[in-house]
């Protein structure tokens, strides 16, 4: 039965940009992924792979796509988009069935926030409206790319881990980039995904609780949360990382490692940084990537390790421990009023932990970041990923590879899930 497009949530009546643009499916649907899609040549690629996916899980899943341009952008873009889309209904007849169905629609964005946030939004606020037409509040919001494939167990390791962990409201998951056959393709990606890893496994190092791969194609999460947590922004690139934050500080975003996303390696210029503008900037110059000190983390760690001790400290002793910490972190700190901070929570909380909870409220990911480009930037400039990432690796797990063998390295570090 063809149920009303109009119905709203509280989220929605807020939060949504546009009117409804999918109908509902002929089923309840159970999964829903989200795939925004700008002048995409491998979608069909992609959703090939989800259909394989599929045929491993039992229950219903919607594929929601958005072909999305800037209303200024190019004309070629414009006809592009329109071209695939049209093409699109007839190249995924041999996917469907009764339990998986494909919706697109075509949309322009206004050129102010045109991007891929606004899309990912878009879609997944759909994806909320329509869960609730079908009265399903215990959905599932998948966030994919429009040239990334998925694990054959995609679907089954998505829906087994938000059952395991009820508690838990977000997934970050587990992701390998493919690696090209021409060479110079092949260093850049490994250089890339080694940057993306070596930073998060050392703000883990370092002791920083919201520290994730936050990575678009490859994150999913409970609509019921999302809405409560506000819905996807708008932002331009980044959108993932600030989105999964808000699970991190929460305590409720968790790493799925059963399964794997396979993200594009390819060279795009859609987004002011990320994957493609990386590829292209080291392809163009065949150069070597370079990443943040591991120095800056070790500092860090002073910091984070010596916090639990100071929920209770008079201002004379807050200002004594910043002052006892490195140049680079006493400086940091005292640029972004940390005894403000401290202050706040000790004045809010009633316990250590509640104290260390709110602190974290703020020295969050995006602080995190803040601070390691202060360091870079003042102190301590960025070394060859290379380097960096197999001192890092010999430092802490033991490795024992050598340095020129960046495949072995990043293997390594794809095992640290």
């Amino acid at each position: 039965m063809q149920l009303g497009l109009t119905y709203m949530t509280p989220y929605l009546d807020k939060h949504r940009f546009t009117g409804p643009l999918f109908d509902s499916p002929e089923f309840v649907p159970d999964m829903i992924v989200c795939l925004p899609v700008l002048n995409e040549p491998r979608l069909i690629r992609t959703l090939e792979s989800l259909a394989q996916a599929k045929a491993n899980y039992p229950h219903n899943v919607l594929i929601l796509i958005l072909f999305n341009h800037s209303a200024t952008a190019d004309q070629a873009v414009k006809e592009s988009n329109q071209a695939a889309y049209l093409h699109f209904a007839q190249a995924i007849r041999p996917m469907v069935n009764p339990r998986f169905s494909i919706q697109a629609h075509l949309l322009a964005l206004p050129k102010k926030h045109a991007g891929v946030g606004l899309a990912r939004k878009i879609l997944m606020d759909e994806g909320v409206r329509l869960f609730a037409l079908a009265e399903n509040k215990e959905g599932i919001l998948a966030a994919m790319d429009g040239d990334s494939t998925v694990a054959p167990n995609y679907f089954q390791a998505i829906d087994d881990f938000f059952r395991r962990h009820p508690k838990l409201e977000a997934a970050s998951i587990h992701y390998e980039h493919p690696l090209p056959k021409n060479e110079r393709e092949r260093r850049a990606i490994i250089q890339y995904e080694l940057h993306l890893r070596y930073f998060v496994e050392a703000q883990k190092m370092a002791g920083l609780p919201t520290a994730y791969q936050t990575i678009g194609s490859s994150m999913a999460v409970r609509q019921s949360a999302y809405q409560l947590q506000g819905g996807m922004n708008r932002r331009k690139a980044g959108e993932d990382f600030y989105f999964l934050q808000k699970f991190a500080r929460k305590g409720t975003l968790g790493n799925l490692n059963e399964t794997t996303v396979y993200p594009s390696a390819r060279i795009s210029d859609r987004v002011p940084f990320g994957t493609g503008r990386a590829m292209g900037r080291l392809l163009a110059s065949d150069s070597t990537l370079d990443t943040h000190a591991l120095i800056i983390f070790d500092q860090i760690k002073l910091l984070l390790d010596g916090m639990p001790a100071i929920w209770n400290y008079t201002v004379e002793q807050i200002e004594q421990f910043r002052q006892s910490m490195p140049p680079a972190v006493q400086a940091f700190l005292a640029e972004n009023g940390f005894l403000e901070r401290v202050l706040d929570a000790q004045k809010n909380t009633a316990s250590p932990a509640a104290f260390l909870k709110r602190f974290y409220n703020w020295f969050d990911g995006f602080t995190m970041m803040k601070y390691v480009h202060f360091a870079r930037d003042h102190y301590y400039p960025d070394e060859p990923i290379d380097s960096v990432a197999h001192q890092f690796a010999t430092r802490e797990w033991g490795y024992k590879g050598q340095k020129e063998d960046i495949l072995g390295l990043l293997e390594q570090y794809r095992q640290h899930r």
